[in-house]
Formats: C-alpha cells, sequence, structure tokens
C-alpha cells in the first residue's frame, strides 16, 4: 500500500498545480480579500440556490474541463450517500445532488455541459428512483449503481468498491464512523484519501468482522481509524486491531483533530482550508472529494458562530484561501465576520 499512497500524493501535487486558482470564474465567489502577517488571505464563498445547485458549482473545483464520471446521490436524505466521499475521492470524480424521485434541472444541465460517460448512482430505488436512473440513460450515459439492503450494506459495497479501485481486497487499514449521525464520517473523508484507506465501515452495533468478510488471521493488529466521540461509536469496538480514535468535544472539534491528522499524512501545514455546515450534511458531501484532491481540509461550522477551536485551528496556521460551502442560510455572515476579526482584517 506504500506505492499506492506515493501514487495518491503525487496526485494531489499535481491537482495542486492548479487547485482551486485556475477558474476563471472564482473572482464571481470572492467575499474577501485581506492581509495576514504580511500574506494574503482570501475568503470565498460558494453557493447556489439549494444544495442541487451547490454541488454543481463546487464540481468546477475538481475539474474546470469537467469530469466523464460523476456519483449521483440523494440530496434530500444522507442515509445511503455518506460514506460515497473515499469512492468519489479516489476515482476523481465530483458528487452531484439529485432529489428522490426528480432530477433537478441544473443537475441535468451539468451533466450534459461536463459530457459524461458514466454516472454511479449511490443507493437503492427508495434513494434515487429508476425514473431518474433511466433519464441519465436516455442522454447516453452508461448507469451503474451501488446500493445494498441498508445503508450499512450499501457502504460496505462502497467500500469494497474503493478497494478495487486502489487494487487491493485486503487493506491494513479500516475506517469506522457513526453510520446515522453524517458530520464525522464527512469530516474524515479526506483522511481516508490522504491514508489510501480502503477499508470504510458504518458503526452498527455488529462485529467489524461481519462487515469484512474478507478478514483473515494475518489482519489482526492492523489499525482501525476510529472518527468521533463514544456516544458516536462505542469505546470497545474490537480489540483484535490497533485502534486509534480521531474525536473531539463535539462534531466540531472533532473535525479540527481530524484536519490535524491530515496534516501529519500530507508532512506540511494546511494553507487552504474548506468550511462546511455541522448542522446539515450536503454541502460537506459534495465538497469531499474536492477538498481531498486539493490536500485540503473541511472544517465544520455552526450555522451562526465559528467554533473556537475551528478559529483556533486557523489562526495558528498561515491560511491564504478560506472557502466557505454554502450560502448565508447555512452558514452566516456572523461566521464571516469571525473570521474577518479573527485575522483582524477587513473586508
Amino acid at each position: 500500500m506504500k506505492k499506492i499512497g506515493k501514487l495518491i500524493l503525487a496526485a494531489i501535487a499535481l491537482v495542486m498545480v492548479n487547485p482551486l486558482r485556475g477558474n476563471s470564474e472564482e473572482k464571481n465567489y470572492l467575499i474577501a480579500n485581506a492581509e495576514k502577517n504580511n500574506s494574503a488571505v482570501q475568503i470565498f464563498r460558494y453557493y447556489g440556490n439549494d444544495r442541487f445547485e451547490t454541488s454543481t458549482i463546487l464540481s468546477n473545483l475538481l475539474s474546470v474541463r469537467g469530469s466523464e464520471h460523476i456519483f449521483l446521490v440523494n440530496g434530500e436524505n444522507f442515509a445511503d450517500a455518506l460514506f460515497s466521499g473515499p469512492l468519489a475521492s479516489v476515482s476523481n470524480s465530483p458528487i452531484l445532488l439529485t432529489k428522490k424521485g426528480e432530477l433537478p434541472k441544473v443537475v441535468e444541465n451539468k451533466i450534459a455541459e461536463m459530457k459524461v460517460k458514466k454516472v454511479t448512482i449511490v443507493g437503492g430505488l427508495s434513494s434515487v428512483s429508476v425514473d431518474i436512473e433511466n433519464k441519465v440513460k436516455k442522454m447516453g450515459i452508461v448507469v451503474d449503481r451501488i446500493s445494498g439492503s441498508d445503508r450499512f450494506e450499501t457502504a460496505k459495497k462502497l467500500s469494497d468498491a474503493r478497494a478495487s479501485v486502489l487494487g487491493s481486497k485486503s487493506s491494513e487499514k479500516i475506517a469506522y464512523a457513526s453510520g446515522t449521525n453524517f458530520a464525522d464520517a464527512l469530516s474524515a473523508t479526506p483522511f481516508i484519501y490522504y491514508d489510501d484507506v480502503a477499508n470504510i465501515l458504518p458503526q452498527n452495533n455488529k462485529p467489524i468482522v461481519e462487515y469484512i468478510p474478507y478478514k483473515n488471521e494475518s489482519n489482526k493488529g492492523n489499525t482501525l481509524y476510529i472518527f468521533g466521540g463514544i456516544n458516536s461509536v462505542p469505546q470497545n469496538v474490537n480489540s483484535e486491531y490497533v485502534t486509534t480514535r480521531f474525536s473531539g468535544a463535539d462534531r466540531y472539534a472533532t473535525s479540527v483533530e481530524i484536519a490535524k491528522e491530515c496534516e501529519k499524512k500530507l508532512n506540511s501545514k494546511i494553507n487552504t482550508v474548506f468550511i462546511a455546515s455541522g448542522e446539515d450534511f450536503p454541502d460537506a458531501l459534495s465538497v469531499g472529494p474536492i477538498v481531498a484532491r486539493h490536500g485540503s481540509v473541511v472544517l465544520l461550522t455552526e450555522k451562526n458562530t465559528l467554533n473556537s477551536e475551528v478559529a483556533r485551528f486557523i489562526s495558528e496556521r498561515q491560511i491564504d484561501r478560506i472557502n466557505i460551502i454554502g450560502g448565508e442560510s447555512t452558514i452566516s455572515k456572523n461566521v464571516v465576520n469571525e473570521i474577518l476579526e479573527l485575522h483582524k482584517i477587513q473586508k
């Protein structure tokens, strides 16, 4: 897996040659230019009229030339889509959101604009209807679907697909997060990508072995990463693995702890951050692959207040770009003002 890790870091380096600044429309999303310690700091806000349009706008940050492969997930319920970010990241594919029974016109237009050749639908018919599947097929696009009997089996199949892309069915590392609360799993997407973790599983009050059919004696002693506190994932999950837990006092502080671990994997301080809502899932879900492919981190915030741990993380680094994901109904002006005050800068 070490070779895979080097390839992933090389891919990040290639993307970062032209990470977010190659988009000619980026000036439309710039909301603040400032100075911090004689270094330029820019704050951007990426958003659309709704979560569906926001996902199409975010897709531009992954590739200004469009993508031949996209993931299409339910943007109204995260159950099946929660663990799609790590697979989309390693596939270098954006995540677009849809309604359960209707493909939003803005998403349909984006798929056509990008000249997509393949769409992977995540979730069963109760998440993304057959009508949507047929509509995409009529656009001349190949469609496949990853789904299971419930969110946990769907997550397992996403994990298997990621392992297949990485070229291994027996990763030395396993990521484990709540399957019923979205925050920790979405914060973990970049770390999972940077550390080439193949197995990403939801906590389901069952032994991990039940979700890893290819586990054998040689797996004992391998690494288990747990994302979230004991209220999200019980303390004694599985004693056969060397366990590392990333958690803070709440989901916001946990996102900071994960971000710090991302820096260790990248062996460098983060200079670009993405800030997404920790109160609702769609924006953090859509931005996951973009954050991962650009060697960045996602920090969670409340709608009206910037968490103190998030503020400390930003203030202790030479951050030159802050990307706020979502409109003011998701992350208010007050959060932006707190960031500006944090840096003692003017709009």
